[in-house]
C-alpha cells in the first residue's frame, strides 16, 4: 500500500524539485518594466523605446542601446547620465539584481553620417557614478574608433531599451 501511495506522489515531488521557480522572475520582470517606464517619463529623450515584454531570468542582462549625436548638448548628455544613475538606483535595495549592459554609439548626423560603436559596459547596483558616466565611454575611444555607416533607429530593433539623444 505504501509503495502505491509513494508511486502516485513521487513524480510530482521530483518534478517540483527539478522545475525552476518562475513566479519570482515574473514579479521582478513586471515591477522592473513598470519602474523603468516610470523613470523614462521623467526624461525628454528624442527616442525612448522599451521592450514591454522583457522577462528577467536570473543571470540575464538588460541591454540598453544608446545613440548620442555629435550635436547633442552638454545638458542632454548630463540628463542621460542622470537617467543612468537613476536606473542603477532602481536596484539599490538589491531586489532586482539586474545587470544593465550599455551599448553606446556616437554618431554624426547627416547624409554621410558615421557611427562609432564604443565599448559596451555594465551597470550593476554597486557601480560608481564614474563607472556609469556615458561620456567616459563615448569619448575615450572616439579618436581611435572605427567609423562605419549606419542608421539611427526610431524604435527598438535590438536589446531591451533604446535611447536616442540628438
Amino acid at each position: 500500500m505504501v509503495v502505491i501511495i509513494v508511486s502516485i506522489f513521487a513524480p510530482n515531488w521530483v518534478g517540483n524539485v527539478n522545475q525552476p521557480y518562475h513566479a519570482g522572475d515574473t514579479d521582478i520582470s513586471d515591477d522592473w518594466n513598470r519602474d523603468v517606464k516610470n523613470l523614462l517619463r521623467e526624461y525628454s529623450f528624442d527616442v525612448a523605446d522599451i521592450d514591454e515584454d522583457y522577462t528577467h531570468l536570473k543571470g540575464d542582462t538588460f541591454d540598453l542601446r544608446i545613440y548620442v549625436s555629435s550635436e547633442a548638448s552638454q545638458k542632454e548628455i548630463d540628463e542621460l547620465n542622470e537617467f543612468l544613475k537613476e536606473l542603477r538606483n532602481l536596484d539599490k535595495d538589491s531586489r532586482y539584481h539586474i545587470r544593465i549592459r550599455v551599448y553606446p554609439c556616437y554618431y554624426e548626423p547627416g547624409n554621410n553620417s558615421s557611427f562609432v560603436y564604443t565599448p559596451r559596459y555594465t551597470i550593476e547596483y554597486d557601480s560608481s557614478d564614474r563607472d556609469i558616466d556615458i561620456e567616459e565611454s563615448l569619448y575615450d575611444d572616439l579618436d581611435n574608433g572605427r567609423r562605419v555607416p549606419g542608421h539611427v533607429p526610431e524604435e527598438l530593433e535590438d536589446g531591451n531599451l533604446l535611447i536616442v539623444v540628438r
